[in-house]
């Protein structure tokens, strides 16, 4: 059974929920049950730090669709989910069902259930596993050899360029756990910047480096209000388009955390079994500050901070070279840069929701404004007058990381964790 994305329009503004259908197969069938009407909402969730996207369906099973199917685990959900114009909207892709959760019986002889599902590329990479030597760039190696194998679904692999090669050997590894190994030693080469990731967003594969994305414009601007979402379904939901809501803070800041885990920056000793030699790098995020890039202009440390480099302390074994021919996958640059950088982007971190729209995927950059506590509402048109009522720690540019789409039969609502590597003004000495 075959099924394609189609994105031949997107969505460009913000629209009421709008899902077309919702279909259930089964493996190895071209039947299908149509379930849109059952459903009480749709979860669909994104993540740079996770591969692949999972949905979760809750229904209300009025047509005993568990027994009269025998859902077993082996099926798949179709969904398609549209703008009001009637163009295709977030997604129109087939999906894997993992699992059956939270079935509760009701008393008018239903039952509510929640449909578990993943990106089929996660079912390829659980049943496929690869031996074999490979040598070439590690984009190319991502593009060319493992994407193929996880775009089961017609989605491209964008890959930012690298400009080391790699050689090893696939010890029955599957896609995914080479193309982590692949992340672990990618150079860009525009920037040498060693962050790579890959995860899956609604229109396509992404590997690409923390320091190509936050070099995006941002996609989105959002303002914090104290408001609550208009109940008035007569409303324009494009008048709550800038608007974010909830705006929670889990962890504004955390010394500890960032001390911990390589934030501040590293240090690695390496050794070289063959000559008996070793020697201490060390990398500090202040003094690497303006190497890559950043979301905003200062660093959230300064100068004067404690902050010991070795409080996070690696050993790195240099492999000694068998033949003169042989490929270098080790660069004690990559190697101490990396933990750092993609400690630091997490440096800061904010969750909020919002009305719902469809342009904005884990891996965007965004602009937040939140205003001063005392800061009076009265919108100003002047740029320099409104940066000063701005709450300078919290407002600036964030990377989004986790992005949680909530389609209810009344609303949209988007919820986003989003996180930056720096500061909107340096503080005060």
């Amino acid at each position: 059974m075959q099924r394609v994305n189609d994105f031949s329009n997107g969505v460009g503004t913000i629209s009421a929920p709008n899902v077309k259908y919702v279909r259930l197969y089964k493996y190895a069938g071209s039947d299908y049950v149509d379930i849109t009407s059952l459903i009480n909402y749709i979860e669909i969730f994104e993540s740079i730090y996770n591969t692949f996207i999972t949905v979760n369906i809750n229904i209300t099973d009025t047509l005993s669709i568990q027994s009269t199917l025998q859902l077993t685990g082996e099926e798949f959900v179709e969904i398609d989910i549209r703008d009001a114009g009637g163009s295709i909207g977030y997604i129109k892709q087939v999906f894997s069902v993992y699992m059956l959760a939270d079935r509760i019986t009701t008393a008018n002889a239903s039952v509510i259930y929640t449909l578990k599902c993943i990106s089929p590329a996660a079912i390829v990479d659980m049943n496929l596993k690869i031996s074999k030597a490979f040598v070439g760039q590690p984009s190319d190696l991502v593009v060319n050899e493992f994407g193929k194998a996880l775009t089961v679904v017609d989605k491209t692999v964008v890959a930012e360029s690298t400009k080391n090669v790699v050689q090893y050997i696939s010890n029955y590894w599957s896609p995914l756990q080479n193309i982590k190994y692949l992340c672990d030693r990618a150079v860009s080469r525009e920037t040498t910047a060693p962050s790579y990731v890959f995860f899956e967003r609604s229109k396509d594969f992404r590997f690409q480096s923390i320091d190509y994305m936050v070099r995006q414009a941002s996609t989105n601007d959002f303002m914090y209000s104290l408001n609550t979402y208009s109940t008035d379904k007569r409303s324009n939901p494009a008048n709550q388009l800038p608007i974010m809501y909830n705006l929670h803070i889990d962890s504004g800041f955390n010394y500890i955390d960032r001390l911990m885990t390589g934030a501040y920056g590293n240090r690695t000793l390496t050794v070289d079994p063959l000559t008996k030699t070793y020697s201490y790098e060390y990398y500090d995020y202040m003094e690497a500050f303006n190497k890559f890039s950043r979301l905003n202009k200062a660093p959230f440390g300064s100068e004067t901070a404690p902050r010991r480099l070795n409080s996070v302390f690696r050993t790195a074994v240099i492999p000694s070279k068998s033949f003169t021919t042989m490929v270098d996958n080790m660069s004690i640059e990559w190697y101490k840069q990396r933990p750092t950088e993609l400690a630091a982007i997490n440096a800061s971190t904010i969750e909020f929701e919002a009305a719902g729209r469809f342009y904005i995927n884990a891996g965007d950059v965004i602009s937040v404004a939140v205003p001063k506590l005392n800061a009076k509402s009265t919108i100003r048109n002047d740029e320099a007058e409104l940066s000063k009522l701005l709450d300078k720690m919290l407002s600036g540019r964030y990377l989004v990381n986790n992005l949680r789409h909530v389609i209810s039969r009344e609303r949209h609502t988007v919820f986003v964790q989003a996180s930056k590597d720096s500061i909107f003004k340096e503080a005060s000495k």
